[in-house]
């Protein structure tokens, strides 16, 4: 029996929706995998961005291949400039991300049924080598040639290794999802609001490390006039070294130059490594809340924890 092939696939009835969404979740990818570099390679070990666009390839007519191809470029160059910094973009190596997603794309739909891609492990075959063999060897044979360098057999390894790892992890999920299971009793503009929350999120969390192992972590969301500190923790081992304090201190640097006024949080009140702890660091008590203040306080009452437990602090930012 004949295999039916995908020809032309989704109708989006929000196109322009699922453009953001695509862009900002190559921005996240992007950031989680631009992390990875810092564990000792020149080019991140697990590479996701590139699945993400074959993935939008794969799903979306070819009339939509060159917003999704832009939008998730510019989340990739968005992500690099806010970790690493402008002179790192590399719009080369980007360019392949795209042509590998392409391929990946007529591959994967060469070889794959369209209406369950994914039914034996004859297909399972099939989408690794559409998505996660020939696409990156190809890859690796362009970066080669595009940005030459002294050691041309490991860069051409460790591009084939961290694009064809991605792929396997990322690819098998976006073939199998469909929209309803995020929309089906929901607004299709929530899934935007989510990932706007979230891209917005891991670009203002910190974390430290120790021996290239994280030990602690901030977490914080920019408000009108202050940055809030949803979560700051640190390891039971490390807690007394003033990596607290660190982390606070890069928050406190990130909201200056952003131009806010102060760093804010909830916490308890007569925990001694709540509220007392970042009293000695200069936060104050605030009995005026602001409308930000005022509904995570509403919000932790409603979550069950008793209000008069809890307070609001500020720490000025002079």
């Amino acid at each position: 029996m004949k295999k039916q092939h995908q020809r032309v696939l989704v109708t989006t009835p929000h196109p322009g929706l699922r453009l953001v969404s695509l862009g900002l979740l190559s921005f996240i990818f992007t950031l989680f995998s631009l992390e990875l570099i810092r564990f000792g390679t020149v080019i991140a070990p697990l590479w996701f961005p590139t699945a993400i666009i074959m993935v939008g390839f794969y799903r979306h007519a070819g009339r939509m291949w060159p917003g999704i191809a832009l939008v998730c470029v510019l989340g990739n160059v968005a992500a690099t400039i806010m970790l690493l910094s402008a002179n790192a973009v590399d719009l080369r190596y980007t360019a392949v991300n795209v042509i590998e997603a392409a391929i990946g794309a007529v591959l994967l739909r060469k070889l794959l049924p369209w209406y369950n891609p994914l039914q034996n492990l004859g297909d399972w075959l099939r989408l690794a080598v559409g998505s996660a063999i020939i696409p990156p060897l190809g890859g690796g044979v362009l970066v080669c040639l595009l940005v030459p360098g002294d050691n041309i057999l490991r860069t051409f390894l460790v591009w084939v290794l961290s694009e064809s790892i991605g792929a396997l992890a990322l690819v098998p999920l976006g073939l199998l999802f469909k929209p309803h299971y995020l929309l089906r009793h929901r607004r299709p503009q929530l899934l935007l609001e989510t990932l706007v929350t979230l891209a917005a999120t891991l670009g203002l969390s910190w974390l430290a490390l120790a021996n290239d192992r994280p030990v602690g972590f901030i977490l914080t969301e920019a408000h009108a006039s202050s940055l809030f500190i949803v979560e700051l923790s640190v390891e039971l081992d490390w807690q007394g070294k003033g990596i607290g304090r660190q982390l606070i201190a890069r928050a406190a640097d990130h909201a200056r130059k952003a131009g806010l006024a102060s760093l804010t949080l909830t916490t308890f009140r007569d925990v001694a490594w709540n509220a007392p702890f970042y009293a000695r660091l200069g936060f104050e008590y605030v009995t005026d809340l602001t409308p930000e203040l005022r509904q995570k306080r509403e919000e932790e009452a409603a979550h069950g924890l008793a209000y008069e437990t809890r307070c609001a602090m500020r720490l000025p930012l002079g």
